[in-house]
């Protein structure tokens, strides 16, 4: 969970880590309110927690296996159902098979909006797809991240768009992977019929011209268009 302290708090705490320990978003949010409450703020912090209920982020940075694990776990146990915009960011955490379960069963089944930064987090073909069948069917708008983490052909494919009938907006990068090819692209242009925004980042993967023709050929009447 990222903390900001002002500058000049450091000094009362020479030695603190960037993260203490992996502990629930709502118990963050629970202890926040206290403070805001000691500044006679009880409406704004009552309100907010309220807020916490349909809109969470929640960010962590270079985990080892075990503490993402843990995590991924407690995200698990304290989203509720009705979050309907989650924004999660694991950047160079070591995820694996393990915490990618836990992940994907933290993923409300309503969700509308969802973000996830896996760059680097080693989440692999096998988390992905696990992730990937948990995508909710209700999600108007997914951007992914899986930079560096050499998903291949093989997770990228079980990212089913087609079942994702409202979705408007898609945001994928596998950048650097170099098991991604044409493959991927054409299987995500099947897809992308009732998009408004795409953006595609596959930088430094094996997509060659023929791919890229193979989605001109099908795009819809998009918005927003960005390829990297």
């Amino acid at each position: 969970v990222r903390v900001h302290v002002p500058w000049g708090a450091a000094m009362w705490f020479p030695s603190m880590p960037m993260l203490l320990a992996p502990f629930s978003p709502l118990e963050a949010f629970g202890l926040w309110g206290q403070l805001c409450q000691s500044w006679r703020q009880r409406l704004w912090a009552e309100n907010t927690r309220k807020e916490v209920l349909s809109h969470l982020n929640f960010g962590v940075l270079r985990l080892d296996h075990d503490k993402s694990i843990s995590a991924c776990a407690a995200l698990a146990k304290y989203i509720p159902d009705t979050l309907h915009v989650l924004n999660l960011d694991f950047f160079r955490c070591h995820l694996g098979q393990a915490a990618a379960e836990q992940l994907a069963s933290a993923i409300p089944p309503g969700l509308l909006h969802l973000q996830l930064g896996l760059t680097r987090s080693r989440v692999g073909s096998g988390g992905l797809r696990r992730l990937a069948e948990k995508l909710p069917s209700s999600l108007k708008s997914l951007w992914l991240d899986v930079g560096s983490c050499f998903v291949g052909n093989e997770g990228i494919l079980a990212i089913n768009l087609q079942a994702l009938p409202d979705l408007k907006s898609f945001h994928l990068s596998a950048e650097n992977d170099l098991k991604v090819d044409d493959t991927s692209l054409q299987f995500l242009a099947d897809g992308i019929s009732s998009l408004s925004t795409l953006r595609l980042d596959f930088s430094r993967c094996r997509v060659s011209f023929r791919g890229i023709q193979y989605l001109a050929e099908r795009l819809p009447a998009l918005e927003t268009l960005q390829l990297s």
